[in-house]
């Protein structure tokens, strides 16, 4: 029931910025799409209807986006280039149904979109957990990486090095879709 889509925009730079230490800073976003179905076997006509989420001629009820913004400031020592402090910002935002807010439902209609939408999110945190496993790579990547003679190649090197990261978590990501059958092995089927 879910399709990520990695983003990773290439805002890897050389850059002055107080405060940067040697860590990962994670934040959550939910984007929520209202539902308002009339029974409890209407609520997945009104997650079809009503999803943002469409990809390939398929509709999806949840996504997960992330988002990697790591930065870095390096110190020129002689000839040799070295990262001197740094800093992963990992941005995830997931887009969610929820029922809508100035409607009274039936406690069928909650019972059974609760329940589906439980797994769904256990689903979706799945992916982020995804997403924090290639931060933490491309955390350890800036934290090893070995003195260059010139800061330019520094930086290119760290983007292409970023980049293979990120390319690498998308298949790990398809991979999870294709094992949960985007969500459905976990419970995030709703009939």
């Amino acid at each position: 029931m879910n399709r990520l889509y990695l983003v990773f925009m290439t805002l890897l730079y050389c850059s002055v910025v107080l405060g940067i230490g040697a860590d990962i800073d994670d934040e959550e976003v939910f984007v929520y799409y209202d539902i308002a179905p009339q029974k409890a076997d209407t609520i997945v006509i009104e997650l079809r209807r009503h999803s943002p989420i469409r990809k390939n001629n398929a509709v999806f009820y949840g996504n997960t986006e992330v988002e990697f913004r790591p930065h870095f400031r390096w110190k020129k020592i002689g000839k040799l280039c070295h990262v001197e402090d740094f800093k992963v910002v990992v941005n995830t935002e997931y887009t969610m149904p929820r029922l809508a807010e100035n409607i009274s439902f039936d406690e069928s209609i909650k019972v059974k979109f609760d329940k589906f939408y439980n797994a769904l999110l256990i689903h979706e945190k799945g992916h982020r957990e995804i997403g924090i496993r290639a931060a933490d790579d491309i955390h350890q990547l800036l934290k090893n990486v070995k003195p260059v003679e010139g800061c330019k190649v520094l930086e290119k090197r760290l983007v292409r090095d970023i980049n293979q990261i990120v390319d690498g978590y998308k298949m790990h990501h398809k991979a999870y879709d294709d094992e949960t059958n985007h969500g459905g092995k976990q419970g995030a089927v709703i009939r």
